[in-house]
Formats: structure tokens, C-alpha cells, sequence
């Protein structure tokens, strides 16, 4: 996309030429571009520097192919079915309208000769090809093809009589959920949850239906609701691809799914249990993509980076990460074991469960039907020569015992605990009947993390404040964020860390040996440089990353 072709100029110099970019805004635009796989066009776009209509009537210039606006122009109703979802996916076409035997095609990369000819053959029309802004390819596709249409689709399919009186026989759930339109429906939901961004699916059962919500960045949205006579199918055919008993409705069940689902495979964790009216789903998604992000992509900023790389080298010791429920503790744990870790290293975990199969890492499973809970399956772990151990959670006193004496016996172990505050994970201990002096010679680091949502850098906008005033007097700026297509109407796309690291200093052993508070710990922690929760996310604040008002929601942390 970025080869000459008209007069030999590239596209940044023709947005230049027409001075709809700076020679400086291209070279900050051209920097970005290294290393990653965003056109030009798309980056420029990102930063605020061109329009869409910009760079797409700069591309027109520069390929001579007619550049097309898909914001203000809908496709034709039914041209999907001319061309298949596969190579609409595939070459990211838009087909916008069928003409005698002429598919009219937006494209990405419309000088894409091979695609061009196989949507020739596949369709047997011929292909007109117009070029259109990558982000409106992504747009309109994500429309398009909207899996949420296709469940509808086949709800409509299935003409069953709606009795919510009498859940259906095991025999009659067992044909219907066989039936192409069942399966083609819990398909869809799965696959629109992935269209979302999400990280988790509730299948839950209502009075008038069995309603639908998806977990996006740590928040509920509802998106469908499944009629009453379809909802014991629903959680049937969930419950036979997790291997599970669907005769069983009573009982709390757990499975899990391996399941491929555009072109990645994700792993599925299912668990279902009854309420009021019938059987409620909870499904876990699992994308490894997600759970091994570099250090950079978890929120640390350079000191912190700088101190996590320092951690990691240690030879011996305990780090814990602290944080209630959802808070990013284990994708935390993942990321710095997949960045920190030598292939020298003989690294084992126990985790309940295995969320993330890790490449050149042994992990183990707790499995109480077994005897291996953490404590013993730790003790295993031992006898194993590890360097470096991950424990999923310390939950008790004999598993909090064990991994600080492995701590202290030459072995590097990473494991969580559900503390507000890094300070908060000494008490904890403390409290569970850990002797002092144990904390105070293992323990090198507590980090406590939390997820903020980051602003839609679509539609966020700058804007001054009417009660929050700088030093000098002047109105601050504070990043208000709107709502779009983009962010699914919130304002919000996507989240980041934000963490305080409290290192184990001589002071701080000190004030553990004395049992001291955790606001003791905590102010001494302070007066090293620890940088709070508090304070790491009004950073992202400051950089116009998310808003004050996601930060009131997610910081429950008092200091007082």
C-alpha cells in the first residue's frame, strides 16, 4: 500500500505536498509504524494528524483506484450472500452492491491481484475494486458480519412450541440440540463475544428469557435474549462440548471447551448452576494472545519496568501480587514469567485452574479428587530441582508456610494473595499465623495491581473542567469520553494496569519483625518513593490515557 505509484510518490509526501500533515507529524507517524503491521494511512489517522477522507483521497492519488467513503455508504441488503463471510474476513472486501455481473468491492488493499481473482472464481463476476480507509474496512465488517445477527437468524430458524412450564425430556433435548440451528446459535454467541472484546460470557436464565451478557473490559452489557423454549438447548449443547451431563440439571457442573473461533483457538471454561428458572452458564474465554502481553502492554511506566526487571533477577526470594477478583493478578503473573524467565530455568507452577498453557513451563493442577491441593502440590513441585515456582494462590497457612520456606532455600516463587494494598499482604500473613521473622527474610516484593478501561482514542475529547482548576488559576483539561461505533457507545476501549510495588527494604523488615500495621508499613513504603495505586493511576489520568471517573470506580483503596 505504501509503493509508489503516482508521479513515485509515496503517501505521506503527497499528504505533505498538500499540507494536510507536517514533515514532522509524518516522521513522529513513520516511527510508530516500525514494528508494527498498521499502514501508514492508519496510523496518521490514529494520531489526529489526517481524516479518514484525508488519507483515503491521498491513496486514491497515489493507486488510482476510487477512493469510496464507507461511513456514508451502506451495502446492499443480501450482497453477503454473493460473497462468502470467509473471503470478506480473509481480504478484509466489503461487497457494497451486485450490478448485472459486477460486484462492486470495498478493499483494504485493492491492488491485491490474488484476491481480486479469487473472489472472481468464488462469485463468477466480475470484481471492481474501490479503496476504502482500513479502520472503515474493520467498521463495516464487524457490521456486516455481526455473529449477534446470525444467532437471531437462527432463533428464527427454530419453531419450537414455547411451553416454559416443562424443561424438555433428556430424549427431546438431545434432538434438538443436534439440530443445525441450535448449534449455528450457541456458535454465534461465542463468536460475537469475540467480535466484543470479551472476557467472559452469562448465559442467564430470566422469567421471560434467558438473557445474554457479555464481560467487556470488567463490566456487564446485556446484548441478546434467547426466547424461553430454546434456553435448556442452549445450556445442553454448551454442556455436551464441555463433556459434561446434560441429564444432570440440579447439581453445580463444571467443563471446558477447546473451540476455534475466527481462525484462533481459545479455550473455553464452563461452569453451570441452577437457579429459579433453569440453568444458569458462566463461560470463561480464554485467548493466550491476551494472557502474554510484554511488560510495556501490562501499564508499567519506566521505574517500575526498571524495578520488575531488577525483581526477576533475584535469585531466591517471594514476590506477591495482591488485588481482589478480576484485578489482572494472573495475566500479571504469566506475562512476567513468559518476559523474565532464561531456558536455563526449570520453572513449575500449581495453579487452580491452568487459565493459560505457557510454552518451555511446566504447570500443574490442583485436583482435590486427587489429594493435590496447593500445599501438596507444592511439596511435589520440590522434589522437581525447580529455579523458579508459581503459586496460583496462598490461600492457607500451611501453603503460605511452605512457599516462603522454599523462598528461602534458593528458589524464586511468584504467588498471589486478595489484599487491597502491596502493604496489606504482611498482615495477611500475619493473620493466617506466618511468623514474623519468615516474612521479613523471604518476602522481596508485594505489587498490588488494578484494571482501569482506557478512553476510546476514537471519540474521547479534550474539554476544560467547570470545577477542577490548575495552580496558576486557568481552567483544567480534563478527557471526557464520548461514546462510538468503536467502543460499542461507552467511551471506553480496552483496559491497562495500574500497580504500586513495595520493595522489602531493611526498614520495612523491621516494622514486619515488630507486626507492625499496615498503615505503618505502607507510610514507610511512601517515604522510600513507593509509588501508590492512587498515585500510578492519576499518572494515566495526566497522560489522557482513562478519565477520573473510571478511576473513582475502580480505586476502592482507603488510605486514610
Amino acid at each position: 500500500m505504501e509503493a509508489a505509484v503516482s508521479g513515485g510518490l509515496k503517501l505521506g509526501q503527497i499528504l505533505v505536498a498538500e499540507g494536510i500533515v507536517t514533515a514532522e507529524q509524518l516522521e513522529d507517524a513513520l516511527a510508530v509504524q516500525k514494528g508494527s503491521k498498521q499502514y501508514l494511512g492508519s496510523i496518521l489517522i490514529e494520531l489526529g494528524y489526517a481524516s479518514r477522507n484525508d488519507v483515503g483521497r491521498a491513496l486514491e492519488r497515489q493507486l488510482g483506484v476510487e477512493y469510496i467513503d464507507l461511513g456514508a455508504r451502506e451495502p446492499d441488503p443480501g450482497v453477503l450472500e454473493v460473497l462468502p463471510e470467509r473471503l470478506v474476513r480473509r481480504y478484509r472486501a466489503v461487497p457494497l452492491r451486485l450490478e448485472g455481473k459486477t460486484l462492486h468491492v470495498a478493499m483494504a488493499d485493492p491492488l491485491d491481484l490474488f484476491a481480486i481473482d479469487e473472489m472472481r472464481l468464488t462469485t463468477a463476476c466480475k470484481v471492481k475494486p474501490y479503496l476504502a480507509v482500513e479502520r472503515d474496512i474493520d467498521q463495516a465488517i464487524k457490521k456486516l458480519c455481526d455473529a449477534r445477527a446470525s444467532a437471531v437468524q437462527a432463533i428464527a430458524e427454530l419453531d419450537v412450541e414455547d411451553d416454559e412450564r416443562n424443561e424438555p425430556a433428556v430424549d427431546v433435548l438431545e434432538q434438538m440440540i443436534e439440530n443445525s440451528p441450535i448449534v449455528r446459535l450457541v456458535d454465534s454467541v461465542c463468536a460475537a463475544a469475540v467480535d466484543s472484546g470479551a472476557s467472559d460470557i452469562h448465559l442467564e436464565p430470566q422469567r421471560e428469557g434467558m438473557r445474554v451478557r457479555y464481560r467487556v473490559d470488567g463490566l456487564l452489557y446485556d446484548t441478546m435474549t434467547i426466547p424461553n423454549y430454546l434456553k435448556a438447548a442452549v445450556v445442553s449443547r454448551i454442556k455436551i462440548l464441555a463433556g459434561m451431563d446434560i441429564a444432570e440439571r440440579r447439581r453445580p457442573q463444571d467443563g471446558h471447551i477447546s473451540m476455534t473461533i475466527r481462525d484462533s483457538q481459545y479455550d473455553l471454561r464452563v461452569s453451570t448452576v441452577r437457579t429459579a428458572h433453569g440453568e444458569k452458564a458462566a463461560i470463561r474465554l480464554l485467548d493466550t494472545r491476551r494472557m502474554l502481553m510484554s511488560l510495556n502492554q501490562l501499564g508499567f511506566n519506566p521505574a517500575q519496568l526498571a524495578i520488575i526487571e531488577r525483581i526477576g533477577s533475584r535469585p531466591h526470594g517471594i514476590v506477591l501480587v495482591t488485588g481482589p477478583t478480576g484485578s489482572g493478578k494472573t495475566t500479571m503473573l504469566y506475562s512476567v514469567l513468559n518476559n523474565l524467565t532464561k531456558t536455563t530455568d526449570n520453572v513449575v507452577t500449581i495453579e487452580d485452574p491452568v487459565e493459560c498453557v505457557l510454552p518451555n513451563i511446566n504447570q500443574m493442577q490442583v485436583n482435590p479428587k486427587a489429594h493435590v491441593t496447593f500445599a501438596e502440590g507444592l511439596r511435589c513441585i520440590l522434589r522437581q530441582d525447580p529455579n523458579i515456582i508459581m503459586v496460583g494462590e496462598i490461600r492457607d497457612l500451611e501453603t503460605a508456610e511452605i512457599a516462603i520456606r522454599a523462598a528461602m532455600t534458593g528458589h524464586l516463587v511468584f504467588s498471589t494473595l486478595h489484599t487491597n494494598e502491596a502493604a496489606g499482604s504482611v498482615s495477611r500473613l500475619l493473620d493466617m499465623g506466618v511468623e514474623p521473622f519468615l516474612i521479613s527474610s523471604s518476602l522481596i516484593a508485594a505489587i498490588a495491581t488494578r484494571l482501569v478501561r482506557l478512553a476510546c482514542p476514537n471519540c474521547a475529547t479534550l474539554a476544560p473542567s467547570q470545577t477542577e482548576l490548575q495552580p496558576d488559576g486557568r481552567a483544567k483539561h480534563v478527557l471526557t469520553p464520548v461514546g462510538c461505533p468503536e467502543c460499542n457507545n461507552t467511551g471506553y476501549r480496552g483496559r491497562t494496569g495500574v500497580f504500586e510495588i513495595m520493595m522489602n527494604s531493611s526498614a520495612v523488615q523491621n516494622l514486619v519483625l515488630q507486626r507492625a500495621s499496615t498503615p505503618q508499613i505502607r507510610a514507610q513504603a511512601v517515604k522510600e518513593g513507593m509509588q501508590t495505586l492512587q498515585e500510578s493511576a492519576h499518572e494515566k489520568v495526566n497522560l489522557g490515557l482513562t478519565t477520573e471517573a473510571e478511576i473513582a470506580r475502580v480505586l476502592d483503596v482507603d488510605y486514610d
